[in-house]
């Protein structure tokens, strides 16, 4: 048994998160959490390491395809993802994504946690939260559950700019109802 301040990274334990990682909350199949992939995880997060070295200006990446990425966009100056809408092009499709959300659509899912600024990339946000909220630590639940709602609307606006649907911002959730005072009683009427 490893010792507590030590990481546990035989292959025993490899294969034994990776066991827990193949079931989701309701126990399907995922299909990312091989022991394999885990090392892959442990070996390029955790250890950093990069054996996959450009042989024009010695940057490293854990996976070949980030290497041959690396070599068509910064080399050989290819932008396979061409914007339908204006002449911008870009080497990987989800900057195409962010390009399309953030410049057409007008999205800013950078949000501040603390007023109401909003922009539309992290360095920005960054440079404001320094400028305006100096010393302020991010509040970690808050922070994940604006990136997710950021993350969903880019998502649903960059699929409805794709298929040609308008994309609106939803209602806030009507009020509930406050209780009867009578539980027996009639419910009011709606006015018409």
């Amino acid at each position: 048994m490893p010792a507590a301040d030590t990481p546990a990274t035989t292959e025993e334990e490899i294969a034994r998160r990776a066991a827990l990682a193949t079931k989701g909350s309701r126990g399907q199949s995922k299909s990312k959490g091989t022991p394999a992939a885990l090392r892959k995880h442990i070996d390029a997060v955790h250890k950093g390491l990069r054996p996959f070295v450009c042989d024009r200006c010695d940057a490293g990446f854990a996976e070949a395809h980030k290497l041959k990425s690396h070599v068509d966009a910064v080399h050989l100056g290819l932008r396979p993802h061409a914007c339908t809408r204006c002449e911008a092009a870009f080497a990987e499709a989800h900057k195409l994504k962010q390009h399309t959300a953030t410049v057409h659509l007008g999205l800013k899912p950078a949000a501040c946690l603390h007023c109401e600024a909003a922009y539309t990339s992290r360095q920005s946000l960054k440079a404001h939260m320094a400028l305006e909220h100096p010393g302020v630590p991010p509040a970690p639940a808050r922070k994940a559950a604006a990136a997710a709602a950021a993350a969903a609307a880019v998502a649903a606006a960059v699929i409805g700019a794709v298929e040609g649907v308008e994309v609106r911002e939803p209602a806030p959730p009507a009020a509930a109802p406050a209780p009867a005072a009578n539980a027996d009683a009639a419910p009011p009427r709606a006015q018409s």
